[in-house]
């Protein structure tokens, strides 16, 4: 609760100062620097996610096709994850290792579990704070050339906050966990049959966040994933079927 309480003043904003001559205006100066805050903060992973959708597109203008994974294929995966936190959490945004296993019942299409943990801090304390993220959703890939594939996907992200190491201050706790719907956008980059480079971007709606970091009833969580998977089984590199005689129709046909 002392972070949220010194969060203002620690950025410096100008508190207003009631006097006769000058309420109106300062009353305005302080509007506009919680506006430009609060628009710097959420356009920062916005336009992130924006240069993640041109740089896909880009890539798979020049890239040769990337061939779609067959029923029975298992995705097996490792990533690194940076995070940014709701604005109402007073995290520090960073970095953290994670993992995912995926499998294909039906060609194009996924089910995937992943999880992720991030060390992080407060913003404007000491005390160190564990993130674990455990997400489950369905993703669709869609053939955008040989080697290039736009995924599409959402489910269900579990987020569970910890206090870690020994600099624990009276009354600052970050234990608890949140939940809600993600939504997940990224590119599958073909190395071969097997490898590939998966990049993702995610945006992670909370309907009930950590009450013991937030006062909010709801806050986004947002996220950029980049690492490699391993594709296994014997459809993993199924490339769209040919037309040998070019008569406009698929030679399985």
């Amino acid at each position: 609760m002392l972070v949220r309480h010194v969060t203002a003043a620690a950025r410096g904003l100008p508190y207003p100062r009631v006097t006769a001559a000058g309420t109106w205006m300062a009353w305005d100066r302080w509007a506009d620097s919680i506006r430009c805050v609060f628009f710097n903060l959420k356009m920062e992973p916005m336009m992130k996610l924006r240069g993640l959708v041109l740089s896909g597109l880009l890539a798979a203008l020049v890239a040769p096709a990337a061939s779609a994974q067959g029923g029975g294929t298992v995705e097996f995966g490792l990533f690194a994850r940076k995070n940014w936190f709701g604005e109402s959490y007073g995290l520090k945004d960073k970095v953290g290792p994670g993992a995912r296993l995926g499998f294909f019942p039906v060609r194009g299409i996924e089910i995937e579990a992943a999880g992720s943990y991030t060390p992080t801090s407060y913003e404007l304390a000491i005390p160190r704070v564990g993130v674990m993220t455990l997400a489950g959703q369905l993703v669709g890939h869609v053939p955008m050339g040989d080697h290039v594939a736009f995924l599409l996907g959402g489910g269900y992200v579990y987020n569970k906050y910890t206090d870690r190491g020994d600099a624990v201050f009276p009354g600052i706790t970050a234990d608890g966990d949140d939940k809600g719907p993600p939504g997940l956008l990224g590119f599958r980059f073909g190395l071969g049959d097997v490898v590939s480079v998966r990049i993702n971007g995610t945006a992670d709606y909370l309907s009930s966040p950590n009450p013991a970091l937030s006062i909010e009833d709801k806050d986004w969580h947002w996220g950029f994933e980049a690492g490699l998977s391993w594709l296994l089984g014997s459809n993993r590199g199924m490339a769209r079927v040919p037309d040998t005689d070019r008569d406009g129709i698929r030679d399985d046909v």
